[in-house]
């Protein structure tokens, strides 16, 4: 006789839509719970203004959303604020007037374009967007891994300590960090699982 053990119940995936003026984005950890209950995609109800300091709060939680692997369908208002190449690791909005190029391109979205993961004592940033060469960066304890972590939620520029100053500049000089209105956020997203294919990593 065999044993048959009862197949894994998965959750049913859903949707859902966020009118993300009106209330908090869900932070980072929220973001897995909701993933693991089964939300596959997530609408913004609203544009995102990109001239606004908010709007990184929005950007922050696509980020987190496509580390766990949740769609979010959002759109883009006063798109030339942000030179579109510095998103393309997120999911991609239903437009982005002024870049039809690059939005063709970033429909075929693939995942872990730009990530990082955490060592002992570092951290190891990935990008390969596709505007620029890849790169490979390492972020160590000298200020530049202070700032970064600082940076996971959206931070006030001038808030952040002098001995990070070389660091946030080192920061965005590699358009890791995209700043708004004085405001700036962390943009990798830190990795769950591996990307595909494998060598990408």
């Amino acid at each position: 006789m065999i044993a048959v053990e009862r197949a894994h119940a998965f959750p049913e995936r859903r949707a859902a839509t966020l009118a993300w003026r009106e209330r908090a984005l869900p932070d980072v950890a929220a973001c897995a719970r909701l993933a693991a209950d089964g939300l596959a995609e997530v609408r913004l109800a609203q544009d995102v203004d990109l001239r606004e300091a908010a709007a990184l709060d929005a950007l922050r939680f696509v980020r987190d959303c496509v580390a766990v692997g949740v769609t979010v369908c959002w759109s883009v208002a006063h798109p030339g604020a942000v030179d579109a190449r510095w998103l393309t690791h997120l999911s991609p909005p239903d437009a982005f007037p002024g870049y039809d190029d690059v939005l063709a391109a970033w429909r075929d979205f693939a995942f872990g374009v730009l990530f990082w993961r955490r060592g002992p004592s570092f951290a190891i940033v990935r990008d390969v967007r596709p505007a620029w060469e890849p790169a490979l960066y390492t972020l160590e304890y000298d200020g530049t891994l202070e700032c970064f972590e600082r940076l996971a939620v959206p931070a006030s520029v001038a808030t952040i300590p002098a001995n990070e100053a070389e660091g946030y500049a080192n920061l965005h000089e590699a358009r890791l960090v995209l700043e708004i209105a004085g405001v700036a956020l962390a943009l990798p997203y830190r990795i769950h699982k591996w990307p595909i294919p494998f060598m990408s990593v």
